[in-house]
């Protein structure tokens, strides 16, 4: 589509990342707010998460398209002047020797085992009764239907679109690699807006962002964040005894949890070395065009 290989132009620095991720927040309030109203003054209308969630994605994507759409023009009158400019493609994906199918697997494989790894640093933060009413909204009381469309395939598409496909391209274009996926995982921790998600978000932010600085792949990062929130779609829906402010340990038998969890961080480890010393060896940034 030419609206993303227009963003491959937008290389947002470290402070116009966050002046877009308060951009963001502040879409989701407004959303909230209007949605909100609109519930109010209409008797009986009822809006689904999947809804809610994409109008509070309006703003921030406008002001992307717009902003995108004005570096795309500054670049073509560069072109024509013979001047250098600057773009990032979005999407540019290398897998190196191991192949796209077996580096996506592992991508998904390494997003489960560090989110059941990161746990016992998630319950560190008792979830606050509020958000735990809101989650038990999304993940419980909302249909099935409702609840795939908005977690397991909006969120992932949108977040990370935001929060590594144009923060952190753009970080890495003005910065150290490091840092930009640092920022980023930074960033995405905050949007979620509550403490108890801040922890394990920034954590598996730092995850996404290695594995899209890595492999280029803006769709690797996309998977990993969807076989997240799928996984647990699946234990908050299908697994019973799950609870929201619970995690996955809790549910096995108390002798089985500790070689549980060494397992999975012996998993996460080994994968991690197979995607380093066989995946590619790509870097976000680019020369002047």
């Amino acid at each position: 589509m030419k609206f993303f290989r227009k963003v491959a132009f937008y290389l947002p620095t470290i402070g116009n990342s966050w002046l877009l991720a308060l951009i963001f927040i502040a879409g989701s309030l407004a959303a909230a707010g209007f949605i909100a109203a609109l519930v109010s003054v209409i008797p009986g209308l009822q809006l689904s998460t999947a809804v809610s969630y994409a109008v509070s994605m309006v703003i921030p994507f406008l002001i992307i398209y717009l902003i995108s759409n004005q570096k795309w023009h500054q670049a073509q009158y560069l072109a024509s002047q013979g001047l250098p400019y600057r773009k990032v493609a979005l999407n540019n994906p290398d897998f190196g020797r191991m192949g796209a199918p077996l580096y996506l697997i592992c991508a998904a494989l390494i997003t489960i085992a560090a989110s059941i790894v990161i746990e016992p640093l998630g319950e560190l933060i008792p979830m606050p009764e509020m958000v735990k009413q809101v989650f038990e909204k999304a993940f419980v009381n909302s249909s099935l239907r409702d609840m795939i469309i908005s977690t397991c395939i909006l969120a992932p598409l949108c977040e990370e679109f935001l929060c590594r496909g144009v923060m952190m391209r753009g970080m890495a274009a003005n910065t150290a690699p490091w840092k930009a996926i640092l920022w980023a995982a930074t960033i995405f921790a905050v949007i979620h807006l509550n403490p108890w998600q801040a922890i394990p978000a920034f954590l598996l932010g730092l995850l996404l962002g290695w594995v899209y600085h890595q492999s280029g792949c803006i769709w690797a990062a996309i998977l990993m964040h969807a076989a997240n929130n799928s996984f647990s779609t699946v234990m908050m829906r299908f697994v019973p005894g799950a609870d929201v402010d619970g995690g996955t340990l809790d549910l096995l038998p108390a002798e089985m949890r500790i070689p549980a969890y060494i397992g999975c961080l012996v998993l996460l480890a080994a994968i991690i070395y197979l995607m380093h010393r066989f995946g590619p060896r790509k870097s976000l940034k680019q020369p002047l065009q």
